[in-house]
């Protein structure tokens, strides 16, 4: 029987079953968070995928390492994804999921490296406000190019505020908020991010197995850094020609090993994180 047609979806729609290994992992990684009147924090349903989608319904603003065609007529991805027992469609959408958010940090992050004086100046005009107006409420607007979020219960403006002091202390310790530039990381940090996170799905999808995750979807990963252009010249020049599992697996570890413990002190450009 031959095997049904694969079509790209032209506008996801939030409960779109195709988007359920975004939502996967989302929800695992980047869950909304709840402060109640205790100072308690609780957790819930992703509001990351909506964007996603919002960006993916509008096209311009999200950025396609690769064309659908170009990702399912790949015989090695698609061999390994049906190896793993993965649907094509759906991990396409987290693919460009993965590839968006991690390009928010590497290409589009707003890196911490100068003045900490506008989060200053916010705590400042907060404190004010309510040492002048005791008893007038108020509300806090965050605003992005695809959404507004307001919150107004006072409790919980006043535990941003809080955390907002604490955190521009530690870091002025630090001496690393200094200003805000654009951060452009290097391919092999981008391809560390990107088999970074999409190491973090294969955990979430498996949670309960002994081992990190299977050769095989090493090997996955692997492909789709080389797909997207992100592979280290030498890993081309050595492996391009064919493919072969041990070698996926090598530079995986390699890359891996390469960056542990590193960290990337950057404010996410693309999404609200």
């Amino acid at each position: 029987m031959p095997e049904k047609k694969i079509t790209e979806i032209s506008e996801l729609k939030y409960t779109s079953p195709e988007t359920e290994y975004v939502w996967k992992y989302a929800n695992e990684y980047i869950p909304d968070e709840y402060i109640t009147e205790e100072g308690k924090i609780l957790l819930g349903e992703s509001q990351i995928p909506f964007e996603f989608i919002d960006k993916y319904n509008d096209a311009k603003p999200l950025e396609r390492p690769i064309s659908f065609d170009t990702y399912l007529n790949n015989d090695i991805i698609c061999t390994l994804l049906d190896d793993l027992k993965l649907d094509k469609l759906k991990f396409w959408y987290l693919f460009l999921f993965l590839y968006d958010l991690v390009s928010g940090y590497c290409k589009k992050g707003v890196q911490i490296i100068d003045s900490g004086q506008q989060i200053n100046d916010f705590i400042t005009a907060f404190e004010t406000f309510v040492e002048e107006n005791p008893n007038q409420k108020m509300k806090l607007t965050l605003k992005s190019e695809y959404q507004i979020g307001v919150i107004k219960d006072i409790s919980t403006i006043q535990y941003i505020i809080k955390y907002c002091k604490q955190g521009l202390e530690e870091e002025s310790k630090k001496r690393i908020i200094q200003g805000l530039q654009v951060n452009e990381d290097s391919n092999s940090k981008f391809a560390y991010l990107f088999a970074r996170q999409m190491t973090l799905f294969f955990q979430c999808m498996n949670p309960d197995r002994e081992i990190n995750i299977s050769d095989l979807e090493k090997a996955l990963i692997v492909q789709l850094i080389k797909v997207t252009g992100l592979a280290d010249p030498k890993f081309n020049s050595k492996y391009g020609k064919k493919y072969l599992a041990y070698d996926a697996k090598n530079y995986y570890n390699a890359l891996m090993k390469q960056y542990k413990g590193t960290v990337f002190e950057s404010c996410n450009g693309s999404y609200l994180i």
